[in-house]
């Protein structure tokens, strides 16, 4: 088996299972003893994971198993290890929600461009941001502030997406997670009181705004009109899984398709049982979202991506 054949699904399930289970056993045996002095194993974890990450790029001749196997095990001594030394530095000086979200966010920083796997940093950034979300909840931030804010992440995760840049990729998607977490939060409030026009607004002018800058002078006002009239008139889901569906067309990525349904689905289930409206306005908007899907997709397949 040569370095650049493909390691089967089964094979690869085992391998990342076996680096896990044992970065999690020597955890277990080094660090829970101590949780104030986690710190130490913490960074001991994730030297010993750069190491491994710069061992795995370098090596020859270990065949892609051995090259899978390195991976995963870097994978968990980095994720592990700087869960262990924000633990600890946090246990010790006894950090408030602030001071550990400003903690994390140095370590998801500092380590972006050593580790460079995707999985790696997009957790990193992703409990980062989630840290961030924690203590603006401590400090009773606004429900509106805290909606606005998560539309906001989503609109620079879908403009980094835009950019095409790999090194942004792993970025954009750790913002993508953390934008959802306001929306979550917001759940717990009164169902049909919990997102107000305001950030549909926000959502909407922004999609326009990002849709002006890609489209340059094919710019059309009847596209710009109809998204703002669809985030108004649905809500914050449908209107988020539309856009990163049109991006996985256009970009032709399977992820983001996925996103993109997966969101779109959630939102409108969301929209069509908290409708104050008839079963029949109901059926009017199940109707209608069919024919505005239909009609994208027949819009984003034209010209040089049709078949």
């Amino acid at each position: 088996m040569t370095k650049n054949t493909r390691v089967p699904l089964m094979v690869s399930v085992l391998l990342a299972f076996g680096a896990w289970f044992s970065c999690l056993l020597m955890i277990l045996c080094f660090s829970l003893s101590a949780l104030r002095q986690s710190w130490i194993a913490g960074g001991i974890y994730i030297c010993f994971a750069a190491v491994l990450a710069h061992a795995c790029e370098k090596a020859k001749g270990i065949g892609p198993a051995g090259a899978a196997f390195l991976t995963q095990l870097s994978l968990a001594f980095s994720l592990l290890g700087k869960c262990l030394l924000i633990i600890g530095i946090a246990e010790i000086f006894d950090f408030q929600a602030g001071a550990t979200f400003v903690l994390t966010l140095f370590v998801a920083v500092g380590s972006y461009r050593v580790f460079t796997q995707n999985t790696d940093r997009i957790f990193t950034i992703a409990g980062a941001g989630f840290v961030g979300m924690a203590w603006l909840v401590e400090v009773q931030m606004p429900s509106l502030t805290m909606e606005c804010l998560g539309i906001f992440l989503f609109l620079i995760s879908y403009v980094l997406f835009l950019l095409k840049k790999e090194t942004l990729r792993s970025l954009a998607w750790g913002l993508l997670l953390v934008s959802a977490g306001p929306m979550l939060m917001m759940l717990e409030e009164q169902t049909r009181f919990a997102f107000s026009g305001v950030g549909q607004i926000f959502l909407g002018m922004g999609l326009v705004a990002v849709y002006v800058w890609q489209a340059g002078k094919q710019f059309c006002v009847s596209i710009a009109a109809a998204i703002l009239v669809l985030v108004y008139l649905t809500n914050l889901g449908t209107g988020i899984g539309v856009a990163l569906l049109c991006l996985g067309f256009i970009q032709k990525s399977l992820y983001h398709k996925i996103a993109g349904v997966f969101i779109f689905a959630v939102g409108l289930i969301w929209l069509y049982y908290h409708m104050q409206v008839s079963l029949l306005v109901k059926s009017y908007y199940l109707m209608g979202t069919g024919l505005i899907l239909l009609s994208g997709y027949a819009w984003l397949k034209r010209g040089q991506n049709a078949r």
